[in-house]
């Protein structure tokens, strides 16, 4: 599939999307509606399976050497090298191949189609036809459509030519299902000669279960790591602001706001830091988690070099700012309150002068008395 029409197997509001790589415009409805129909599938008779939270392949190309790729967990959109290995599942495009009369009865996005070009919903699914794909996209007029196959094709190696099976797509030595698109010569990797559109719908009812991701107890553990660190990124915020979720946060120094800093938020999340293999069937994707760990952990340090450079910055004006108002509030304490060891100085003296006035009217008052006595 292009990556237009993985895009519209997400679910995305046209616009809101913007130029680029991230996660503009993404809402996931009909991946929503897609996986609860793969799900119904498989639990009815293991004919289908949901869509990964990993990446996926497109076919449209980013320059010679990358291509574009969208992460299912967050629908980010991204490029990436050709030598990398993610999912791959594929489409079918029906061009006029149904006569609706009106909307009510076009196909629906999320409906399960069958090999005999009827369709329905996954809730009437009794594994009574060949179910061969999901509905991602339906025509204005209805009577045209595109369907996503119920599993990711799955390749013998990554480094091989010509190790795809059209016959038998879903099953193969190593169960590895993705593959990388080109090899580092430029030589295709994935290299699928004469193919039969007819074998591969036959065989989608029929796809061993020998491909069903297995119980490892070590993979719930990580996955749940994974999910809970982006619920703690997702909780990260502070009044309103989460650094870590892309919002940049303006800092204003004064009150006619001309000094300010602009700190510019990170995406942090799992899929960003490139935390995408979810499955362990062998030792080289335990080595692949290990490797993307440790790219994200240099990211992360990173990420926390700049924020704490922000931080200082924000510290020093922060300080400067306390000091100043210390100086401005002791320039108005001098000027506003009064010295109390001088005041107490000059009360005492008054009271002494008083003390001293009311002891000579007292001595002058008993001379007096003393001299009337003689007569």
């Amino acid at each position: 599939p292009a990556i237009g029409e993985l895009m519209e197997m997400y679910g995305f509001d046209v616009e809101g999307i913007t130029a680029g790589t991230g996660q503009t415009g993404n809402n996931g409805e009909n991946k929503t509606l897609i996986n609860n129909t793969l799900a119904i599938l498989a639990g009815v008779d293991n004919c289908a399976a949901e869509i990964t939270k990993g990446n996926y392949w497109s076919s449209t190309e980013y320059n010679d050497s990358r291509s574009w790729i969208i992460g299912m967990g967050s629908g980010s959109r991204g490029h990436s090298s050709n030598n990398y290995s993610f999912y791959i599942r594929c489409f079918s495009y029906l061009e006029n191949k149904f006569s609706s009369k009106d909307a009510s009865s076009a196909p629906k996005i999320g409906d399960v189609m069958y090999s005999d070009l009827t369709y329905g919903s996954a809730d009437d699914y009794d594994g009574s036809k060949t179910a061969v794909g999901v509905v991602t996209w339906i025509s204005e007029d209805g009577k045209s459509a595109k369907i996503m196959n119920l599993k990711d094709l799955t390749f013998d190696s990554e480094n091989t030519i010509e190790n795809f099976d059209p016959d038998n797509p879903y099953d193969n030595n190593s169960g590895v299902a993705f593959h990388t698109t080109t090899a580092k010569s430029g030589e295709d990797i994935v290299k699928i000669e004469n193919f039969d559109l007819d074998a591969l719908l036959s065989t989608f009812k029929s796809a061993s279960s020998k491909n069903e991701t297995k119980d490892n107890d070590a993979i719930s553990q990580y996955i749940s790591i994974l999910s809970q660190y982006d619920a703690l990124v997702k909780d990260a915020g502070y009044k309103g602001v989460n650094l870590l979720q892309m919002q940049d946060l303006q800092v204003t120094f004064n009150e006619g706001r001309s000094s300010l800093l602009q700190v510019t938020g990170k995406d942090a999340s799992s899929q960003t830091l490139g935390l995408v293999t979810l499955e362990w069937n062998n030792k080289e994707d335990v080595e692949k988690s290990i490797e993307e760990l440790t790219n994200a952990i240099n990211e992360i340090r990173s990420i926390s070099s700049e924020f704490g450079n922000y931080y200082n910055i924000i510290t020093t004006r922060q300080d400067f700012t306390e000091s100043l108002i210390n100086v401005l509030t002791e320039g108005a304490d001098k000027l506003t309150l009064a010295d109390m060891n001088e005041e107490s100085a000059n009360m005492l003296a008054l009271q002494t002068r008083q003390q001293l006035a009311i002891n000579s009217l007292s001595l002058a008052s008993q001379a007096s008395q003393s001299i009337l006595k003689l007569f």
